[in-house]
């Protein structure tokens, strides 16, 4: 049996040989309602598994799709997070105006935050995973249907 530090050390390890990892988010501050319905949280998750299956170098630990932001932790290279995001952007807007939705995309773009070490990562991943019950506290990471909380907190 492994002692805590020795499994302490072992994700060390991973964190170091699989990075980089990435916080990618938009700004929901800035943006108006995107996904108004469950059919749009579709279309969304949708286009952000096609654009990841186009990106075959990035690999999404977790994401939360909210409203009027997103947020995503990955890994891969820098640029390719970026192309994995603008891919997803142009996806939805053709989906959502296809749809008749007119929405001012401006404001939607994707920032990125390094996440530099283990700490952070597991800090970053707690709080994507839980953006949802603080906009809405009748979701938890376990019941949230937009995001990957499930995978974490899931009883399977």
């Amino acid at each position: 049996m492994k002692t805590f530090v020795e499994k302490e050390k072992h994700c060390e390890n991973m964190f170091e040989s699989m990075g980089p990892f990435w916080h990618i988010y938009t700004d929901g501050n800035t943006m108006t309602d995107i996904f108004c319905c469950d059919e749009d949280m579709k279309l969304g998750m949708i286009a952000l598994a096609v654009a990841a299956c186009q990106t075959p170098e990035i690999d999404i630990i977790t994401f939360e799709q909210m409203n009027n932001h997103l947020h995503i932790i990955a890994k891969g290279p820098r640029e390719r997070c970026l192309d994995m995001f603008e891919r997803f952007r142009q996806r939805i807007i053709r989906m959502l105006q296809a749809g008749g939705k007119v929405i001012d995309w401006e404001p939607f773009k994707a920032n990125i935050l390094l996440v530099e070490n283990l700490k952070a990562l597991r800090n970053e991943i707690i709080y994507v995973n839980r953006n949802a019950y603080v906009a809405n506290p009748r979701y938890t990471p376990f019941s949230y249907p937009w995001g990957g909380g499930c995978a974490y907190f899931s009883p399977f």
